[in-house]
């Protein structure tokens, strides 16, 4: 009973500090002649991992689109957007001025994890302000298009996702020197922190025998399914450091140089090359022939490989053991 109480006032006390947080920003100017969504993260919160925060630009985007607004992306935290990827067809890039606002122009929309917002009917059944902040971490595309097919709907986020960005000169050109071969197998696996080797909303760390085991089981079910692939053409990616080693000492598959690192940690100092890991893993994915989850029903059941398969429309498959 307590934990439904904290749920539902979560969000809308959030969202109250969020005018708090932003009051730095406050202005009595208003230019905007257009509404415009803005989609921010900022550090407020946990704004999750990369695939968290596309599911919320993809989706603003979109509805950015069903209600005329112009559509801006404010990503500062904890690196900016664009050094990875930049606008291509949309000049999404918030300035400073933007993200000034008032109450007479201006809402905060806090929805992380609130997966009962019906954005349609919240924007079509009000006039709609100068300036929506939003904070989300949601995919609403199915809600938007609510008589298309998965496939369509992958093709929407495809779209979308290209409308939006291009790869940066430095994440081109990085993966440009990997020199990676175009017919290859992207295969994915999430642990969170069951190996112990970093802290994740997840707390339960499995014994050393049952990771071993469990390592052992996944290079079989991998195996199975590339048997007919030469094995330096097989991709492995994973949030564990501790499993890709364990991947490069005992198989013959590839595994791309750097360790994985989590946007919202902040019990360390991430770098920019460190960031950077965690695109090149999902273009590196994305642009791939194929694309496999491997898990375990107590793995988590991530979604960066099957976010990644949606950009260039890759055959995705999950392979549970």
């Amino acid at each position: 009973m307590i934990q439904k109480i904290k749920s539902k006032l979560r969000n809308p006390i959030r969202k109250r500090l969020l005018y708090l947080y932003n009051l730095h920003r406050f202005s009595f100017l208003n230019r905007n002649k257009r509404t415009t969504l803005i989609i921010c993260f900022d550090g407020f919160s946990q704004h999750g991992g990369l695939v968290d925060r596309l599911k919320g630009i993809i989706s603003f985007y979109e509805i950015s689109k069903k209600i005329d607004a112009d559509f801006k992306i404010y990503h500062p935290d904890p690196y900016f957007l664009q050094t990875f990827v930049e606008p291509n067809l949309i000049d999404w890039i918030a300035t400073e001025e933007d993200m000034k606002w008032n109450f007479f122009n201006a809402e905060f929309l806090y929805l992380m994890l609130e997966f009962g917002f019906e954005p349609l009917k919240f924007f079509n059944n009000k006039k709609l302000c100068k300036k929506y902040f939003i904070y989300c971490n949601i995919d609403f595309v199915s809600k938007l298009f609510p008589n298309s097919s998965e496939n369509e709907q992958k093709k929407i986020w495809s779209a979308s996702f290209q409308e939006l960005f291009k790869k940066s000169e430095l994440l081109q050109k990085t993966l440009t020197n990997l020199q990676l071969p175009t017919q290859r197998i992207a295969i994915h696996s999430r642990f969170t922190s069951i190996l112990g080797d970093f802290v994740d909303t997840i707390t339960n760390v499995l014994p050393e025998e049952e990771q071993k085991k469990l390592f052992l089981n996944l290079k079989l079910a991998i195996e199975q399914q590339t048997s007919d692939k030469n094995p330096t053409q097989v991709f492995i990616f994973s949030d564990s450091i501790k499993y890709l080693n364990f991947i490069k000492q005992n198989t013959l598959f590839s595994v791309l140089e750097g360790e994985p690192k989590h946007p919202d940690n902040k019990a360390e100092s991430i770098s920019i090359e460190e960031h950077l890991k965690t695109f090149i893993d999902f273009f590196v994915i994305a642009e791939s022939e194929k694309i496999l989850l491997v898990r375990t029903s107590y793995m988590y059941p991530s979604a960066f490989s099957k976010y990644a398969s949606y950009i260039n429309n890759i055959p995705f498959k999950t392979i549970e053991i």
